[in-house]
């Protein structure tokens, strides 16, 4: 008995040292976020400097968080996410170590550190319908509420305009895709669903400006410091959209989105506010699509049309 007290009393003696082991930190944030963490027993507001440590959970509301990791990986989390820390693992002397994030909604962007350089096979991001595999690179996922993903890869560049193109492969639980060219992007709807033929976003040069992580030194300089700008990916433009066949107009504060099937007779209309976010997928007579996207969030909405 008092050899079972024994190996208690020191086994919670050892608790603290591996509880409060920081393997990165705030460095940026705006509005309202949180870090949960023992399972959400404990819950801190977001502030600069709040350690971040392995099973934390990283939740946004109206707000936007940086985290720096201690081997360099950089991920910014925006409104209306969630991003689990499952595991890490860093040896700074070897420059080696493991890496495992679980994001179950919102949109993410990561930009890769010293262990997706020295230990890519041990780097893995999940979200519920898709494994991301880093090979040294940047990108942005997007998860909808339903657990479907949308991933798009990034170049990696610094403020001398210098770039440079990874690699990563996205793979369901029934197919992989590999991307590695600068803004190829696939879909994966759920799990039991392949990844979508990866196309190049059709998109402005200010948008894709305004979706890179921008390095003040070379790719990959441990020594670097990074500043971001806002990441837009949406069908903003007012007017008829030849490829999703809606139409947007902006009207006192209201995104106004419809669509005509003239086909079939069938018709919708949304108002929505415009200082939030949607993330809208529909299926209509014969006609669908997903990932389509107003604002910065991920409001849900989902509508279903069969022909009559």
């Amino acid at each position: 008995m008092i050899s079972t007290l024994y190996k208690a009393t020191s086994l919670l003696l050892l608790l603290p040292t591996l509880a409060f082991a920081a393997i990165g930190e705030v460095t940026d944030y705006s509005g309202s976020g949180a870090v949960e963490r023992d399972e959400g027993f404990e819950v801190y507001e977001v502030t600069n400097g709040l350690g971040v440590e392995s099973m934390d959970t990283v939740v946004t509301e109206k707000g936007k968080v940086r985290i720096d990791f201690i081997d360099d990986t950089r991920v910014d989390i925006t409104e209306h996410s969630r991003l689990i820390i499952d595991d890490f693992v860093y040896d700074p002397a070897s420059q080696e170590g493991s890496l495992s994030l679980k994001a179950g909604l919102g949109t993410i962007r990561y930009a890769s550190g010293k262990i997706a350089k020295n230990s890519r096979q041990r780097v893995r991001i999940e979200t519920p319908s898709a494994v991301v595999g880093v090979r040294g690179t940047d990108f942005a996922m997007i998860v909808d509420e339903i657990g479907g993903s949308m991933v798009t890869l990034l170049p990696s560049c610094d403020t001398n305009g210098d770039c440079i193109v990874g690699e990563i492969s996205v793979t369901s639980d029934v197919g992989t895709v590999i991307m590695n060219q600068a803004f190829q992007t696939t879909i994966v709807r759920a799990a039991g669903s392949s990844p979508t033929k990866p196309v190049i976003l059709d998109i402005s040069e200010d948008d894709m400006n305004n979706m890179l992580i921008i390095r003040k030194a070379k790719p990959y300089d441990p020594d670097g410091e990074i500043a971001v700008q806002e990441a837009i990916l949406s069908f903003e433009s007012q007017g008829y959209n030849e490829e999703t066949g809606t139409r947007l107009e902006i009207r006192e504060g209201n995104w106004i989105l419809e669509r005509h099937d003239y086909a079939n007779g069938q018709y919708w209309q949304l108002t929505l506010d415009n200082g939030n976010g949607y993330n809208i997928a529909w299926q209509q007579g014969d006609a669908e699509f997903f990932d389509y996207r107003l604002g910065d969030g991920i409001n849900s909405i989902y509508i279903r049309q069969s022909p009559g």
